[in-house]
């Protein structure tokens, strides 16, 4: 469940700045602690993941709604600082911390949402998926277009599709 709460302007904690609350609900996995109330589904690693991934996704898409709406985002919402949810009690005990940040990023990517993501330290785990992802992304491109330089055409790392060297 994600929730967008809007503050008043004359309501508004620390700093007129501070437009709103951004109140998520991540999923649970299977690693859930006895003392932890225990509501709803406990999922696999792999739904786990693709859960994480859409939570992200549809966070950031609800805050890129509400900055679109011109009369009710005044002023827009342009950073939100994020936790590591469902990175502890909650985790898939086969999934790792940085298996979660990189759901995450990989999730806020795919919402195409212009705005800040501040991210909560956790053992440095966004930072680290981050450098993974550019790391990734870099090597994936130099492969792409030494494929294309080599056979004329290449697939793109990063929407699939051939293109072709006239």
């Amino acid at each position: 469940a994600i929730f967008l709460h809007v503050f008043k302007e004359d309501c508004r904690p620390m700093n007129n700045k501070n437009v709103a609350m951004l109140y998520i609900v991540g999923p649970q996995g299977d690693n859930i602690s006895p003392h932890i109330p225990q509501d709803g589904p406990k999922l696999g690693a792999k739904q786990f993941i693709a859960a994480v991934e859409t939570m992200a996704k549809r966070a950031l898409l609800l805050v890129k709604w509400y900055n679109e709406q011109s009369e009710r985002a005044d002023p827009p919402i342009e950073e939100i600082r994020w936790s590591l949810i469902s990175g502890g009690a909650y985790r898939n005990r086969k999934v790792s911390k940085k298996d979660v940040a990189e759901a995450t990023l990989k999730g806020m990517r795919a919402s195409e949402c212009n705005i800040r993501v501040t991210f909560l330290y956790d053992g440095d785990v966004f930072q680290r998926a981050q450098r993974e992802y550019e790391m990734k992304s870099s090597k994936e491109m130099k492969a792409y277009e030494m494929d294309k330089t080599r056979r004329g055409t290449g697939r793109c790392p990063h929407c699939g599709k051939r293109s072709r060297s006239l």
